[in-house]
């Protein structure tokens, strides 16, 4: 199993356009076309996931949603509540080696 991380694209900052917190940060223009960009890099990398990981919150659900139309066979997402600030690394790793074929290690890292 490979795994990628990668963080959200561009969020709009708390205070600005009504965002109160910061699990209600949206994109901003720029952070839409950074999603869809790295889809695509990734598509051209010939990444091919079966499964997304997001965030809850909305600015990594949307770019996560972006990030997943580069693929003609969309993966499916999963919001993943332990990913949210401050998170639960084991209940993480627990998740990671559960998945199908998934051992838990690393394999290499980029």
């Amino acid at each position: 199993m490979d795994l990628y991380i990668l963080r959200h694209a561009d969020a709009w900052p708390l205070g600005e356009q009504g965002i109160r917190t910061d699990e209600e940060r949206f994109l901003t223009k720029r952070g839409e076309q950074q999603a869809r960009r790295a889809g695509q890099a990734l598509v051209q990398l010939g990444v091919h996931p079966r499964l997304v990981w997001s965030s809850p919150w909305l600015r990594a659900r949307q770019s996560a949603e972006l990030l997943m139309r580069a693929w003609p066979n969309l993966p499916a997402l999963h919001l993943m509540p332990d990913l949210v600030p401050p998170g639960d690394l084991p209940a993480l790793l627990l998740a990671i080696r559960q998945e199908k074929g998934g051992n838990g290690r690393v394999e290499r890292q980029i």
